[in-house]
């Protein structure tokens, strides 16, 4: 599923490929889903150097793991899911410049 996910973030674009991954995911396990999310974000930033992309997918995933915790609260797992993609989106912080940076150019 990530390669098919793939091909559409690169043939079709973005919202095509978070919109493949919300409808076809839904059959898999939840930490499957999450990791599919996972490996297209990651295949964004890393190998297409595309932040917008990379916030998009993100961001979906996060939702994806908020929504699936609250559905599970009982599942251990859920929760080191939704762990897992918080973490996954500090792919996308940037740690701000002290002042002095700025002043020193």
């Amino acid at each position: 599923m990530k390669e098919k996910a793939i091909e559409f973030l690169e043939s079709l674009g973005v919202d095509e490929a978070v919109n493949f991954l919300q409808t076809t995911s839904a059959s898999l396990p939840p930490e499957e889903q999450l990791r599919d999310f996972d490996q297209v974000m990651r295949h964004a930033y890393w190998q297409n150097k595309d932040l917008p992309a990379t916030i998009r997918i993100g961001q979906a995933g996060v939702e994806l793991g908020q929504s699936l915790a609250d559905a599970h609260p009982d599942q251990a797992g859920m929760n080191r899911a939704l762990t897992s993609a918080q973490s996954r989106s500090s792919l996308v912080w940037q740690q701000p410049k002290k002042t002095s940076d700025w002043r020193s150019s």
